[in-house]
């Protein structure tokens, strides 16, 4: 039977021939995006749509009005298939064809047009536009038709389609593609009906796929926290001076906040976030961190800071909390929880050009972001970073940025990024090294430190000779000790040397290696040992995993060499608590070939020049990072320097456009997995003893269950390989793979 757009028009298929019409559809995605609207969208997006509600609601119901179209309809999937179609064109590209030729505002077809997250086939629209596609869009009997689904949609949605507002720039149709993808993506999963025509109306589907997801509303923090309330203690003088900045603000702006490891950043970020979230409106928070174990350490004092509502874990390989609901498990709408803490990965992709990279957009849109370990970002991250930043501010999102060794260089940076998103052009002056500072526009601070002081003495540390340097080191009275390479087999050959010399003590091994529960355990193990309390004689095996998030003390400590900041953030571990008496501090640094090859020539040798024979904790970090990032005329610096262009280069292919450009052009090309950091991708693996025999169990991951025989061990897209051995080493076996492998 041909086609016919005067019969039942299909939009969704199922199994056991369920389906559901294509008007029914519209209407179910109109009364999810007003609940999205209404009760899911912080006031700060209203604010930056404003008068787009009703619009909004428009382009939700109506954005899939192409499957009107043979194209659509005689799809294999559906009930109707059509032989000998081929290539059918996209039905998000029919939807802006119906828009244009309706003769519909252009930014309203656009918008439809996007809302699988990528640009339409010129080509095709053309084609469409000229009228030489009619097995396509089905010429001018399908088009009438198309335009009465378009005329219901404007009268259920309230709005006047000889009367549409303009829409505003690409900031705005971003935001609208996003929400109206999330509209979509909701309401395709509301459930199908044999009839096509569900009984119950789409208001109350909508209402009831909401209650039985239990999806949370904007975060509404209190606008005039405490440190007592929220934390249990008075605040520090530049924790006072964060709050009062915060305060003071007049409105959406970057801070600053540099202050030495142990002063309370995170604390004060903490609250500068909520006063400025409460302030403009913002409904949730992100807060970013350098590496998945630092965002998993935090958790825990998220939990406590924000009370019952519920946090979103959002990095690879993350486990949620038990109270967060099920739906925002998924890792393509994680980001849409309200509060989140993750990698600043996350923060990144929305300077990078991906398919649906606009839900990412409304996710961030209505978040205050709190940037901690900012030095952390290399140049390749740098030019994601940029362009991050400068979304953010078009967005006016406020922005809080954390370091203990942020360059003048860095938060110039940023701060230029923001106010271009912005518009204003506002550049910051430069600022001399300083021990502690708050800053933002116009205004800065710098209270004076009150955390703990330390001496530490810097040595040059024997050349493998690991285990008589930790002797020498119990001799002159140091009791716990760290030694910090840079690579993890460097870590673990020391960690098996230091072990079977000091058996009667514990010798920890702490890296990003393991498997992410040992990870965690292994994190609070090393906490347990050697935070404040703790083992009274030890040593700690690690690498740069100290260097973050992790409140340690050490007698001394063994490192190889690394960048100045890096160095800094290391020493910070040394006499970081008052523990009585003990001998001086002590730094011994090598300088192995591994730490060039991991960091580089120029950065390496500037900090090995640079460090004094003595370090004074916290004076000299502000004056050490500046002097050491510091550009000079050496062919090592010039070498490096060009090896950073060429990561930003590089980094600059997989990068969206400024919120400037043309919102066509911002959608680009087609990218999937955009590669916010320089790595080499990777792929699980599963250490199995001996023989398994059929199903093995995998606790906590989308594996329990299934028979290894039939995973496709070599095919083409390896997303796992099994790997059948004999034995495992020790230092490995709980340290790839997952944990609760079944052992015969």
């Amino acid at each position: 039977m041909p086609l016919s757009p005067t019969s039942p028009l299909w939009a969704k298929t199922g199994p056991d021939g369920a389906w559901l019409t294509l008007e029914r559809h519209m209407l179910d995605t109109l009364a999810v995006s007003r609940i999205i609207w209404r009760q899911f969208t912080p006031p700060h997006v209203h604010d930056l749509l404003a008068g787009l509600e009703r619009p909004y609601l428009f382009l939700a119901a109506a954005h899939d009005v192409g499957k009107c179209s043979p194209a659509f309809q005689g799809l294999p999937s559906g009930p109707t298939p059509l032989p000998g179609l081929a290539a059918p064109a996209h039905h998000s590209l029919v939807s802006r064809f119906a828009f244009d030729r309706m003769g519909l505002p252009e930014d309203y077809g656009r918008v439809v047009g996007a809302h699988h997250g990528f640009a339409p086939d010129w080509g095709a629209l053309d084609d469409m536009l000229d009228g030489l596609a009619p097995t396509q869009d089905g010429g001018p009997e399908w088009q009438a038709r198309r335009e009465e689904l378009i005329r219901m949609c404007a009268d259920k949605a309230g709005v006047d389609l000889g009367n549409l507002p303009p829409l505003g720039g690409t900031p705005n149709l971003v935001l609208l593609q996003g929400l109206v993808a999330v509209a979509d993506w909701i309401a395709s999963d509301l459930p199908l009906s044999t009839t096509g025509e569900p009984e119950e109306s789409s208001d109350s589907r909508a209402a009831r796929w909401w209650t039985e997801r239990g999806l949370p509303e904007p975060w509404r923090p209190d606008p005039d926290p405490t440190f007592e309330e929220s934390f249990g203690f008075a605040p520090r003088p530049f924790q006072t001076a964060a709050l009062d900045m915060a305060h003071r603000m007049d409105g959406p702006d970057v801070m600053f906040l540099e202050a030495p490891m142990g002063e309370g950043k995170t604390e004060a970020a903490m609250l500068a976030a909520q006063t400025l979230a409460a302030r403009v409106g913002m409904g949730g928070v992100y807060y970013a961190l350098p590496t998945g174990a630092t965002a998993d350490a935090m958790l825990p004092r998220m939990r406590r800071w924000l009370g019952g509502e519920p946090v979103r874990v959002c990095h690879a390989g993350a486990v949620q909390p038990e109270d967060l609901p099920g739906w925002l498990h998924r890792s393509n709408v994680g980001l849409l929880t309200p509060c989140c803490v993750g990698t600043i990965d996350q923060l990144l992709a929305v300077g990078a050009r991906a398919r649906q990279a606009a839900m990412r957009h409304v996710a961030v849109a209505g978040k205050v972001v709190v940037l901690d370990e900012i030095h952390a970002c290399d140049a390749y991250m740098g030019a994601y970073l940029d362009q991050m930043m400068e979304w953010l501010g078009a967005y006016r999102v406020p922005v809080v940025a954390c370091s203990a060794t942020l360059t003048d260089d860095l938060r110039r940076r940023l701060y230029r990024a923001w106010h271009r998103g912005a518009g204003d052009g506002r550049e910051t002056p430069s600022m001399a090294p300083a021990p502690t500072r708050v800053s933002t526009t116009g205004m800065a601070v710098e209270p004076a430190p009150t955390g703990r002081s330390a001496v530490i003495r810097v040595g040059h540390a024997p050349r493998g000779e690991v285990v008589v340097a930790c002797r020498a080191l119990f001799d002159a009275g140091h009791r716990r000790l760290c030694v910090v390479r840079d690579t993890v087999d460097r870590a673990v050959a020391d960690h098996e040397r230091l072990k079977a010399a000091f058996p009667d003590m514990p010798v920890l091994l702490d890296h990003g290696r393991f498997a992410r529960p040992d990870r965690d355990a292994h994190d609070r193990a090393v906490v347990d040992a050697f935070g404040c309390g703790g083992v009274d004689r030890g040593i700690c095996v690690a690498t740069q995993v100290v260097e973050q998030s992790l409140d340690l003390d050490f007698d001394a400590m063994i490192s190889d060499a690394a960048p100045m900041d890096l160095m800094l953030q290391r020493a910070g571990r040394i006499h970081r608590h008052d523990r009585g008496d003990r001998p001086r501090g002590l730094l011994l640094v090598d300088a192995p070939h591994e730490a060039r090859v991991v960091y580089g020539d120029w950065p390496v040798d500037q900090a090995l020049r640079l460090l004094p024979a003595e370090l004074r904790l916290p004076t000299d970090i502000a004056t050490l990072t500046q002097e050491a990032w510091t550009a000079d005329k050496s062919a090592e610096c010039v070498e490096w320097l060009e090896k950073c262009g060429e990561e930003r280069r590089k980094a600059c292919v997989g990068r969206c456009l400024e919120p400037t450009a043309d919102f066509d052009d911002w959608l680009g090309e087609r990218r999937d997995k955009p590669a916010v950091r320089d790595i080499d991708g990777g792929i699980g693996l599963i250490l199995v003893e001996g023989e398994w025999r059929g199903d093995i169990d995998l606790p906590k991951s989308r594996l329990k269950g299934i028979d290894v025989e039939s995973l496709p061990v070599d095919s083409m897209r390896p997303w796992m390989r099994v790997l059948d051995l004999a034995s495992v080493p020790e230092a490995y076996s709980h340290g790839l793979g997952w944990r609760g492998i079944r052992k015969e």
